[in-house]
């Protein structure tokens, strides 16, 4: 069976954090974070967006964006979905998944 290394990053305001939770900051810089794991050869990357409202959502589809464009690995997208309306803005910023 072969193993494959996807790492997640939690996004919640401009941050990334430790759990699914959001109350430990792992990174200030999650783009930074990201090329790290990259570097390390991971096979994808998920990038979990906690955000709650609109207008946080927006920032962390930008922070998505960037991640996609600096990443040879594909990004998964998930969380903040709550509409197909969501579906799109992530994969128009990039992400395969």
């Amino acid at each position: 069976m072969l193993k494959q290394f996807i790492p997640c990053i939690y996004l919640k305001d401009g941050r990334a954090m430790k759990s699914l939770r959001g109350e430990e900051v792992l990174s200030e810089d999650p783009l930074a974070l990201a090329e790290e794991y990259d570097n390390a050869g991971c096979d994808a990357l998920i990038v979990f967006d906690l955000s709650v409202g609109d207008a946080q959502h927006d920032k962390a589809i930008d922070t998505i964006k960037k991640i996609c464009a600096a990443l040879d690995a594909p990004v998964i997208g998930a969380g903040g979905v709550h509409r197909m309306e969501d579906i799109k803005k992530l994969l128009y910023a990039g992400c395969k998944k």
